[in-house]
């Protein structure tokens, strides 16, 4: 073999490896932070000189975390970013902003949507499978997790970025992790970098319904200088109906399939309007516990799909505009949230705010603001039991009232309307005893106390919502502040207990 053949033959290979390897594969979905907090974080990875790459975060932190009520007042948030693999990390950094919430006029915001800011992280990133883990947190104690996976390819030329979406505002275009597009913005905008190429060059764009499969396509002729190229891409989605799909871009040196980017369409006001958990505090409100687990799993757009199939099958007038089941609940989530709203996050989701939603407004409500002792609440406890007859069980139902309806102590069986065992019995006496032993326990620790009375089985919106009591029987709920600063607990309740 003469000299150097062997030099040029792997050089040719290597070429050949070089246009059959895809882009960096960033992200497939956007991450969504869900906790107190909340926020959606995209993470699209550019190359730099040199062959190496970097991956910028970007989060975006909605207006609920961002201010208080208080003119003024300034809230500081911090984002905590880590990569990892195998027991080695590669990345872990933070970014912290200052906000004062007479800054709003200052913040990006769509047409349609509501002021958000972002936080944004750049970092270096090696070639490899990451796991992703970001927390966000406020100086109140607040905190918001995502996790997920990000794919780094090799930084070889010629080479094609990830492609970053973005979203026209009133400052700018801004990167945009939601993804949604349609009422807030009727164009998808896509950034991307070109490295290597040099002269005219063809990318077509696919976009996929997956359902359908390829939907649409596009070629875009770039005439593209030496070194690195930017380029922002449009396409107009007026004409899409809503729901998720797929982006991708298709360079011409690529011989292989490129990864596929979700995104979606929504010309629902209200989805396009909402915030980092507004959609997430109605799904776990309404929703079973495993289909809003299942729900948590996906990406933005299917999660929207999912709740409106759920929403759909509980329409009592199927074809028309409204939905008024829906309507009632969303109302009652907004009237728990202004009610009861605290630094522990929505007033929906806390035990007074979870009842509200379930069950509606109570008939009647005692409140106890300053109790002298023990007896008072002793006296709540026996009134709770003794409106039944012995035939009937009465026990505290602390958790969820999806498994979960207080965030007290648990010792209990957990109650769950709907879905709790029919005729089941318990002794009313013992039951009593042991919220009363309970009670006992706790004597100089109660602040005041609120007891909730319903008339039946109040008012539930949705069937598995309903306890399944007699029609004589009225349900009741005992509300704790234990530590006396408003922070009200569901203890006691006579809602069977499921067995």
């Amino acid at each position: 073999m003469k000299p150097g053949v062997t030099g040029l033959a792997l050089l040719a290979c290597l070429a050949s490896l070089a246009a059959s390897l895809p882009a960096p594969a960033g992200l497939v979905s956007p991450l969504r932070g869900v906790g107190e907090l909340a926020f959606t974080a995209d993470m699209p990875v550019f190359f730099d000189d040199h062959g190496s790459s970097h991956v910028h975060l970007a989060a975006r932190v909605f207006e609920r975390d961002l201010v208080r009520p208080a003119s003024g007042v300034t809230k500081r948030l911090s984002l905590h970013m880590k990569l990892a693999r195998a027991g080695f990390t590669a990345v872990d950094t933070v970014a912290t902003i200052e906000f004062v919430s007479s800054d709003l006029a200052d913040l990006g915001a769509g047409s349609w949507t509501e002021p958000f800011r972002l936080i944004e992280i750049r970092s270096p990133i090696e070639p490899g499978t990451w796991a992703v883990t970001l927390e966000l947190r406020d100086r109140d104690g607040g905190t918001a997790v995502a996790t997920g996976v990000l794919e780094v390819g090799p930084a070889l030329a010629p080479r094609l970025s990830d492609p970053e979406f973005q979203l026209s505002t009133r400052n700018g275009t801004l990167p945009w992790p939601d993804r949604v597009y349609g009422i807030n913005q009727d164009t998808l905008e896509v950034y991307f970098e070109v490295e290597g190429l040099t002269g005219p060059q063809t990318f077509r764009f696919e976009v996929h319904d997956p359902r359908y499969g390829l939907l649409d396509d596009q070629n875009l002729t770039l005439d593209l200088q030496s070194g690195r190229s930017a380029t922002l891409w449009k396409l107009p989605v007026g004409d899409y109906p809503e729901g998720s799909y797929g982006l991708r871009i298709v360079p011409p040196f690529a011989a292989e399939e490129m990864p596929m980017k979700e995104f979606s369409i929504s010309w629902r006001i209200d989805r396009a309007l909402e915030g980092g958990d507004e959609l997430l505090v109605e799904s776990e409100l309404a929703m079973l516990p495993k289909d809003h687990d299942r729900l948590l799993r996906l990406s933005r757009a299917r999660q929207i799909e999912l709740l409106q199939e759920f929403w759909n099958i509980v329409d009592p007038t199927p074809g028309s505009e409204r939905n008024e089941t829906r309507d009632k609940f969303v109302a009652r989530i907004e009237d728990a949230n202004r009610i009861y709203q605290s630094r522990r996050g929505p007033g929906a989701l806390s035990d007074r705010g979870r009842v509200y939603v379930q069950f509606g407004r109570p008939r009647e409500v005692d409140v106890e603001v300053m109790p002298r002792n023990g007896d008072e609440l002793e006296i709540a406890i026996q009134s709770l039991h003794d409106i039944y007859s012995p035939e009937v069980e009465g026990v505290m139902a602390r958790g969820d009232i999806y498994g979960d309806i207080g965030t007290g102590p648990r010792t209990t069986p957990i109650n769950l309307p709907g879905a709790h065992a029919q005729g089941a019995t318990t002794d009313f006496s013992s039951e009593t005893a042991s919220d009363l032993r309970r009670n006992a326990a706790r004597v100089g620790r109660e602040g005041g106390f609120e007891v909730w009375k319903y008339e039946y089985n109040g008012e539930p919106l949705l069937a598995h919502h309903r306890p399944g009591l007699a029609e004589q029987q009225h349900i009741r709920f005992i509300f704790v502040d234990r530590r006396g600063v408003g922070d009200f607990r569901l203890e006691y309740s006579n809602l069977p207990t499921r067995r």
